[in-house]
């Protein structure tokens, strides 16, 4: 970030600061590997694993989950229905 300042013979000048980032960039790059990482190791688990999100959204299933539904993640995480929006019915 910079801005121009004039000082009090009308010299421009440019006033700022810069923060290097290359450090975050590289620990966001090593967190998208492990996640990456860690879907494979998901989906070569024998059970079906569902990922929910706090308020019950579909965030994520692996291969298994995916295959017994016969849909694509994309599918199944567009889906309307949250984990937590299920109807209970009581039998009389």
């Amino acid at each position: 970030m910079a801005h121009a300042v004039k000082d009090k013979a009308g010299t421009l000048e440019f006033i700022g600061a810069v923060t290097d980032i290359t450090e975050r960039k590289a620990a966001e790059e090593r967190i998208r590997r492990q996640e990456a990482e860690f879907r494979q190791i998901l989906d070569l688990a024998p059970q079906q694993v569902r990922v929910y999100g706090p308020g019950g959204e579909r965030l994520y299933a692996n291969r298994i989950a995916l295959d017994y539904y016969g849909v694509s993640l994309e599918e199944w995480q567009q889906n309307n229905r949250t984990f937590f929006s299920f109807q209970f019915v009581r039998s009389s």
